[in-house]
C-alpha cells in the first residue's frame, strides 16, 4: 500500500521538517493558536460535554478490568486488579503552581482520597 501523504511511511511516521525547531516556534505557535480562537469549546459547552460524555470511576469492583479517563491527559486502567494511571492531574490546573497553567473544564473523574482506598 502506499502512503497516501508525504510523511506516511508503510511502517509509520516520518518527520518531514528537514530544520526541526527553531527558537521562538513555541511562542508562534502560541500566538497562532490565540489569534484562531484555539483551544474551541465543544459546540454545546462544557456542562453538555460533562452531561454526556463524563463518567465517574467506580472501583466497587476490583476483579473487573476497566479505563477511565481522568481529564488532561490522564487515563486510569485496572487490569487484573492492579491499577496503572497515566500522567495523573487531579488539581485545578495542569502545572505544579496551584496559580499558573492550562484550567481544568472538566471535574476529574475521581478524587485523590478515593483512589487512596482502592
Amino acid at each position: 500500500m502506499t502512503p497516501s501523504l508525504k510523511h506516511h511511511t508503510p511502517n509509520g511516521f516520518r518527520n518531514t521538517d528537514p530544520v526541526g525547531h527553531q527558537p521562538g516556534d513555541l511562542d508562534r505557535w502560541r500566538k497562532a493558536r490565540k489569534e484562531a480562537g484555539l483551544p474551541k469549546p465543544p459546540a454545546l459547552g462544557y456542562e453538555d460535554f460533562i452531561q454526556q460524555w463524563w463518567q465517574p470511576v467506580e472501583l466497587t469492583q476490583p476483579h473487573e478490568d476497566g479505563v477511565w479517563w481522568l481529564g488532561h491527559a490522564s487515563v486510569m486502567l485496572q487490569l487484573d486488579g492492579n491499577i496503572i494511571l497515566t500522567d495523573p492531574v487531579f488539581s485545578r490546573r495542569a502545572s505544579p503552581l496551584p496559580f499558573l497553567g492550562p484550567q481544568r473544564k472538566t471535574p476529574p473523574a475521581l478524587s485523590v482520597s478515593q483512589l487512596k482506598s482502592a
